[in-house]
């Protein structure tokens, strides 16, 4: 495990390999069960294609799927996150299924995670390959070492098919490694990790289950304003308190609401 961890500071970066078979049987059933996803009315889908209208993402299964649950709390993730980080409480921030359409334009453009929260978190983006990933049908791809950069400045795509999603202003020149996966293999990388994916030249839909945690500081909600699931630890009351107060008090929240209740006023006053 060491040598995973130290790989992980240094290239940014790592693949656990070689599931036992009681992790590899959570991974089949994950997969399973995110073949009936796309009928599910309670999952929401993100990142809908411009051309197809076909999902790149299957938000928050883990919140209606034991399946997920199982593998974001499996022994596999919490063992590396202890070698990690020790006793440090941990939680998860968001989970989704990442697919891609056979010759569909479901591309990922250069980005790091890290951009997309308001925030500086300590974090790491964790993949589990519910299937074989190559660069035929469009794997991750990493760039070693961007990590050390730190947090680099995007800008937001406006349309196309990659429309609203944030890319690299000035992308480093780091030649980026396509991760060759088997179902069971799980990617470990650095929220500032630069990573991309291209086209699935291949059949099916390559399926990625992928969550981010973060180190819990002090008060936390998840990406969904929920009491986040507790990866390592564990949040008192009083903290989850103080934690929906802040969520609800923050502006960002306060303006989300109040256009919510606008809608709902017009809604009812054209009715």
């Amino acid at each position: 495990m060491n040598e995973l961890i130290n790989q992980f500071y240094q290239q940014g970066f790592v693949v656990k390999s070689n599931p036992n078979k009681d992790f590899l049987e959570k991974v089949f059933q994950g997969l399973s069960a995110s073949e009936i996803i796309y009928s599910d009315s309670r999952i929401d889908k993100k990142w809908v294609s411009a051309t197809s209208g076909s999902p790149k993402h299957l938000v928050a299964p883990h919140l209606v799927y034991q399946e997920f649950k199982q593998l974001i709390l499996s022994s596999e993730v919490k063992s590396f996150i202890s070698t990690l980080w020790g006793e440090t409480r941990v939680y998860l921030y968001n989970s989704k299924i990442s697919i891609k359409k056979s010759f569909e334009k479901h591309l990922w453009v250069p980005h790091q995670d890290s951009a997309y929260k308001p925030r500086e978190v300590q974090g790491i983006t964790i993949c589990i390959f519910l299937e074989d990933a190559d660069e035929s049908n469009g794997t991750i791809q990493v760039f070693p070492e961007s990590h050390k950069l730190g947090k680099l400045e995007h800008h937001l795509i406006h349309s196309g098919n990659c429309a609203y999603q944030l890319v690299i202003k000035n992308l480093p020149k780091i030649e980026p490694i396509p991760v060759k996966a088997k179902a069971g293999d799980i990617l470990f990388m650095s929220s500032n990790t630069i990573h991309q994916s291209q086209e699935n030249k291949s059949s099916g839909v390559r399926p990625i289950f992928i969550f981010e945690i973060e180190t819990l500081q002090k008060f936390a909600v998840d990406e969904y304003g929920k009491i986040p699931l507790m990866i390592q630890g564990q949040m008192n009351k009083f903290e989850q308190l103080i934690s929906m107060l802040n969520y609800q008090l923050n502006p960002d929240t306060l303006m989300k609401n109040s256009k919510s209740l606008g809608r709902k006023i017009l809604n009812k006053i054209n009715n």
